[in-house]
């Protein structure tokens, strides 16, 4: 991310928190507002954090212990 694209994010936070701000509360403009805050803060979140690598637990590939096994 561009420090432009984060400053472009910033502000489009500050307007929406203040549009919601001004909303009555459980009104559609402060329900469409705090969504608008929400989604800005997972684009800067995302943006500013890479997703982590998820291995698979090791307990999966590990073979179960002999006591475990069934015998047939």
């Amino acid at each position: 991310m561009t420090e432009r694209d984060r400053g472009d994010l910033m502000t489009r936070h500050v307007e929406a928190r203040r549009r919601r701000d001004e909303a009555p509360l459980d009104s559609s403009a402060y329900r469409a507002a705090s969504e608008e805050v929400a989604d800005i803060e997972i684009a800067i979140a995302a943006a500013e954090e890479p997703p982590p690598v998820i291995s698979a637990p090791a307990a999966a590939a590990a073979p179960a212990p002999s006591s475990e096994r069934t015998s047939g």
